[in-house]
């Protein structure tokens, strides 16, 4: 959501969460995430809260798995699981942090993305460093 993009200061899951519910009451929100942070969930503000206002489409990276008897899932709760939808991707080593360190340094991102959504963030100007 470019919701984040535009407020100031900190942005938490929460209030963009907050934020949809209470001008689209009745929605139900689905919460797409790598796998990787699903491993630091614990560490979100209010993360009780997020769990029992949407759902989460957890996608597969490379190099991770999705077992919630793995240790490094030990701290997401019981009740998050039932929460989580597993999409399971074919595997490339690109993270959201490099596509926009490469649009903010004015470099490619042809190829890392599909081709809507390169055009989506150029025309939108998203991740320019100036913001």
């Amino acid at each position: 959501s470019s919701l984040e993009l535009e407020r100031e200061g900190l942005s938490y899951t929460i209030d963009t969460i907050d934020y949809y519910l209470e001008r689209l009451p009745g929605v139900e929100i689905f919460f797409i995430m790598g796998v990787d942070a699903l491993q630091i969930i614990n560490t979100w503000k209010s993360v009780n809260r997020v769990v029992g206002l949407c759902e989460f489409v957890v996608v597969t990276r490379p190099g991770y798995y999705l077992d919630p008897n793995e240790a490094c899932y030990k701290e997401v709760s019981p009740v998050l699981w039932e929460h989580v939808h597993p999409l399971e991707i074919p595997g490339l080593f690109i993270s959201s942090t490099e596509v926009r360190n490469r649009v903010a340094s004015g470099k490619s991102i042809r190829y890392l993305l599909p081709e809507e959504v390169e055009a989506y963030i150029q025309e939108n100007q998203l991740y320019r460093e100036e913001r």
